[in-house]
C-alpha cells in the first residue's frame, strides 16, 4: 500500500527497510560518485521537513516497505516556479516503483507545484530503461551535471 510519510518513526522504518533491500546497490553508491549517506537521509526524519520540504512516499507490503520515492522541494530562484526534485527513487518491482512515482506526481499537481526534476545516474546499470521512461512520461532533458572534488 502506497503512503506519503510524515511521521519520522515510520520515516526513519522505511529507510531501514530499503537498506536491507538494496543493501548491494547502495554499497556501490546506486552508482553516484559520491557516498550515499543513511545517517543524512535519516536526519531529515522531521515532523515539519517531512510535511513541508522533504516528501517521502513509501510502499509497505508484508515483511516492510519495498519502494520509496523522495523529493525535496523548493522555489526555484531562476525559473520563479515551485519545483519538486527527486533524491532518492527505489523499487524491486517496476509496476510498484512507476505507480508510487506517479502517486507523488499527482500529489504535486494538486498542490501547487508546476514542474518536477528527475535525475539519472551515469552509471546505475538501468539508467538507460530511465531515460526511455523519462522521454515516454514527456519529460525533456534539460541539461547534464558533472561533478568534482575540491
Amino acid at each position: 500500500m502506497i503512503k506519503k510519510l510524515t511521521d519520522p518513526k515510520t520515516y526513519l522504518l522505511a529507510l531501514n527497510d530499503i537498506e536491507k533491500l538494496f543493501r548491494g546497490e547502495i554499497e556501490n553508491n546506486l552508482g553516484h560518485v559520491l557516498p550515499v549517506s543513511k545517517k543524512r537521509l535519516a536526519e531529515f526524519a522531521d515532523k515539519n521537513l517531512l510535511t513541508w520540504q522533504w516528501h517521502v512516499w513509501a510502499n509497505e507490503e508484508v515483511g516492510g516497505v519495498d519502494a520509496v520515492c523522495i523529493f525535496s522541494t523548493f522555489d526555484h530562484p531562476l525559473f520563479d516556479k515551485k519545483i519538486a526534485t527527486d533524491v532518492l527513487w527505489l523499487s524491486k518491482n517496476p509496476k510498484v516503483g512507476l505507480t508510487i512515482l506517479r502517486t507523488a506526481l499527482k500529489w504535486f499537481k494538486e498542490n501547487g507545484y508546476s514542474h518536477f526534476i528527475m535525475g539519472i545516474v551515469e552509471n546505475y546499470p538501468k539508467s538507460t530503461r530511465l531515460k526511455k521512461l523519462y522521454r515516454k512520461l514527456g519529460l525533456t532533458k534539460d541539461g547534464e551535471a558533472f561533478i568534482g572534488s575540491l
